[in-house]
């Protein structure tokens, strides 16, 4: 996974299996606990990033910011442009006025944040940063099958054109066990 995370049906699984176990327990008397709340969440996601070296997470999600410049420090919900030490207002609800919309002001503004002045980036996952993930689930998905088609191809035409030299090598060989072809003829016939 693009971000590091396991799968949904991972995750479903393995919030089912557990509730199924505490039930189990619980029913047995074994578990002491008349009320929980179990919530599991897909590893890696939605989490404060460690190392810079991760930062282009926040080319795809939005990020709440963190950072120092001459002594102040702020934070903002932000997204970086690629390749650079700009950060954008994220298309976000924090961000959002009450059409739920950057405003004008928003839009228009950029921060130069170099990355040795961030102490702490967490990526958030909201609706829209959610679907931009799904997209790029998908082009990824889409590009492995194209590529994996293409590959299946070249295989299937190494192995037509090992079984069609298979055949010429296998024709020659009868033909010179006939006495059909001179040795120095087979060489022509290969040409």
């Amino acid at each position: 996974d693009i971000l590091g995370s396991c799968d949904s049906i991972g995750v479903r699984a393995f919030d089912r299996d557990l509730t199924t176990l505490l039930e189990e327990l619980k029913s047995r008397g074994s578990w002491k606990q008349p009320i929980y709340n179990l919530k599991v969440l897909t590893a890696g996601a939605e989490r404060d990033l460690e190392n810079q070296l991760e930062l282009w997470r926040c080319e795809l999600f939005p990020c709440h910011i963190f950072w120092e410049t001459d002594g102040q420090k702020y934070n903002r919900y932000l997204q970086k442009i690629k390749g650079q030490s700009t950060w954008l207002f994220a298309d976000c609800e924090q961000n959002w006025n009450a059409d739920k919309a950057l405003s004008p002001d928003k839009e228009a503004a950029s921060f130069e944040i170099p990355a040795t002045s961030i102490t702490r980036v967490h990526v958030k996952l909201f609706s829209k940063s959610i679907d931009s993930l799904v997209g790029l689930k998908a082009k990824m998905y889409k590009r492995e099958k194209s590529e994996a088609k293409v590959a299946r191809k070249r295989e299937d035409e190494e192995m037509r054109e090992k079984v069609r030299k298979d055949a010429r090598e296998r024709r020659m060989a009868e033909s010179l066990a006939r006495g059909d072809v001179q040795d120095g003829d087979a060489d022509d016939e290969d040409e």
